[in-house]
């Protein structure tokens, strides 16, 4: 089964995103930013997801990239930013740590990011 994990610091948006994405046959996990990058992390390395979705406020987001992408285990693991954190500074700082795909809550409703990740996810062979 093609399996995303989902990391967000807003319940209503994870809840939100995991049932739009179940309802399209994925089968997700969820954690909330706060908890510590480094036990996502070893989460990641232990269930083997597909993909990650994940946003970067707090500042924990981009720990969990960077633990991510600098560890051979999980550095092949695409990531998909969706974060209302969305200015340059931002989007340089997590493309440089590793991220695969960047995306602003700002500009973009949910459904619509759920269309485009499923369309580039599909395309690229992700999953």
């Amino acid at each position: 089964m093609k399996k995303i994990f989902i990391v967000d610091q807003n319940i209503n948006f994870l809840h939100a995103l995991q049932v739009n994405l179940n309802l399209r046959g994925f089968q997700t996990t969820v954690f909330y930013l706060n908890e510590p990058a480094e036990n996502i992390h070893q989460q990641i390395k232990i269930q083997q997801p597909h993909v990650l979705v994940t946003d970067i406020y707090p500042a924990n987001g981009y720990k969990l990239i960077n633990l991510i992408k600098s560890n051979p285990e999980t550095a092949n693991l695409p990531v998909f930013i969706f974060s209302s954190l969305a200015d340059d500074e931002s989007k340089n700082h997590s493309i440089n740590l590793g991220a695969d795909y960047f995306f602003s809550k700002n500009d973009l409703p949910t459904d619509e990011f759920i269309n485009r990740f499923e369309k580039i996810i599909i395309n690229k062979n992700l999953i």
